[in-house]
């Protein structure tokens, strides 16, 4: 016999500062789904890409794992919007899956946005350096660090502002790129009295495919970064207003983003740059050069210099945006492990004015490895911490899409309607099975395209450092504290759901005679 709905439980036992204040509107999720993630993935890494694999290599590439993300995104969706918690899916993976295996989802997904920003400050400084190329690059990273730091000190509400604004500015630019980009290609604007280059880009030496399968799988770390962030409406719904209505508006429109703001750019790009161009080629080991964005490059080889610098204006605000990302993300998931117990319990701890100060603090430190750039070079480091998130982001929408299959099975098997989840996942059970399928096949491809490599093992070893990584958390957290698989049975699907938490809402309205 089905259940209506679940029975509310009393409310989990917490220090009143341990919760956050749930500040973030609609408005705020849409513009944060949109262009929160944004960042160096695309406007920098994606010229990377293009050098490698070509231009029709680097587009399918994209293609591929956008059609992963959308259905991890979508699995995520149910979830959250069943379950809206700060944290998210390393909580759902802890509680539908075995505790080690969230305490491991955690520490690796926190790991991956606290390296980011260092990225994020490196890419920034290189981009500065088109103006100023006098000027240390540490300087601008110091620069960025701390105005991270700052804004994220205020809480939800200023990243959430930050956010939209800058959201909406990444919107309307690459909107414009787009249309401007397909001009250019078809002869409506020229540099001086050259030919219109009319697809020409795919056809010269190296495109549309460039080193076959090889170049192919070496470029999907960069993909896997220039999509982690996706999946941030999932922490942001712990910080939801309205989590009914935002969080399913904010992830219908993830098929739009993906076919907009990374596959249709992309493709520009390949139309613009040729994939010889000397300004996107990868660095070596030795390398200091600062890093170029193809989208900056697009406008100066069309003769349109006031377009790069405006472009270069752009990609700035949108790495800062993505920093910005990062550390509200980052920051929120350490909070929640250490309520959870799996972090330091000051960790938790949230200021009067709804900021988990002490999380944003530590994962601001981290920051500091930005700096080691001065010793290495922006490049080298640019692409060791690509490399190194690229893959733990894989096994992180894996791992969503594994705990959602687990949550609907335990959902249906202790009686409960699906029509009475607030979102309902489109594509279950063939999504979360197409992307851990697609998933595994380009972890494999990856290793086959390093084998042949001109440095392999330094190549595997960026690669693949966050799989033993994964692996020895979860293995150690499970010998230590013993811990079992959950039973689909005895799955908790009560305790701070959303039903529930709507229910002690309207308890806690005083009545009006």
């Amino acid at each position: 016999m089905e259940k209506e709905q679940p029975p509310v439980s009393e409310p989990v036992n917490a220090r009143p500062n341990d919760e956050p204040r749930r500040t973030l509107s609609s408005r705020h999720l849409e513009f944060i789904a949109v262009g929160g993630t944004i960042g160096t993935g695309l406007f920098v890494g994606s010229g990377v890409a293009l050098a490698t694999a070509g231009p029709l290599g680097a587009l399918l590439a994209y293609i591929i794992v956008g059609v992963m993300v959308y259905f991890v995104v979508d699995s995520l969706g149910e979830m959250a919007t069943f379950l809206p918690v700060s944290g998210s899916f390393n909580h759902y993976a802890g509680r539908f899956v075995d505790p080690a295996f969230g305490f491991t989802c955690g520490w690796n997904y926190y790991l991956i946005w606290a390296l980011t920003p260092p990225a994020e400050m490196v890419a920034c400084s290189s981009i500065i350096q088109f103006w100023l190329p006098g000027v240390d690059a540490w300087i601008w990273s110091l620069v960025m660090l701390i105005s991270l730091y700052g804004i994220n000190l205020i809480g939800s509400r200023g990243f959430a502002e930050t956010e939209l604004y800058l959201s909406a500015l990444k919107v309307i630019a690459i909107v414009a790129f787009v249309i401007l980009g397909v001009v250019i290609d078809l002869g409506g604007i020229r540099n001086g009295d050259s030919e219109p280059l009319r697809g020409k880009n795919w056809h010269i030496d190296g495109a549309p495919f460039k080193d076959g399968f090889q170049g192919f799988f070496t470029i999907f770390s960069s993909a896997f970064y220039a999509y982690s962030g996706t999946e941030l409406v999932g922490i942001t719904a712990g910080d939801a207003k309205n989590p009914r209505k935002s969080v399913p508006r904010a992830i219908n429109g993830t098929f739009w983003r993906i076919a907009l703001f990374y596959c249709a750019a992309l493709a520009v790009v390949g139309l613009l740059v040729a994939n010889g161009d000397d300004a996107v080629q990868p660095v070596n080991s030795s390398s200091t050069n600062p890093l170029s964005s193809p989208f900056t490059i697009a406008f100066l080889r069309a003769g349109i210099r006031p377009a790069a610098h405006i472009i270069n204006a752009v990609i700035l605000a949108a790495v800062f945006s993505a920093g910005n990302s990062c550390i509200y993300a980052a920051s929120r998931t350490l909070a929640s492990m250490a309520k959870e117990g799996k972090a330091p319990r000051f960790l938790a701890d949230h200021s009067s004015w709804d900021c988990p100060v002490w999380a944003v603090t530590v994962t601001s430190a981290i920051g500091g490895i930005a700096f080691l750039a001065t010793i290495w070079g922006n490049g080298v480091v640019f692409t060791w911490i690509v490399s190194v998130t690229g893959v733990s982001s894989l096994l992180i929408w894996m791992a969503i899409s594994v705990t959602h299959l687990r949550f609907r099975r335990a959902y249906v098997l202790q009686g409960y309607k699906i029509e009475d989840l607030p979102y309902v996942s489109r594509w279950y059970p063939y999504g979360s099975w197409i992307s851990l399928t697609i998933a595994a096949v380009l972890l494999v491809g990856i290793g086959y395209s390093g084998a042949s490599h001109d440095t392999p093992s330094i190549y595997l070893t960026q690669t693949y450092i966050g799989l033993p990584f994964f692996f020895l958390l979860w293995i150690g957290y499970k010998l230590v504290y013993k811990t079992k698989v959950v039973p689909l049975a005895e799955m908790d699907l009560v305790t701070d759901t959303l039903r529930e938490r709507e229910i002690r809402e309207e308890k806690s309205v005083p009545v009006v005679a």
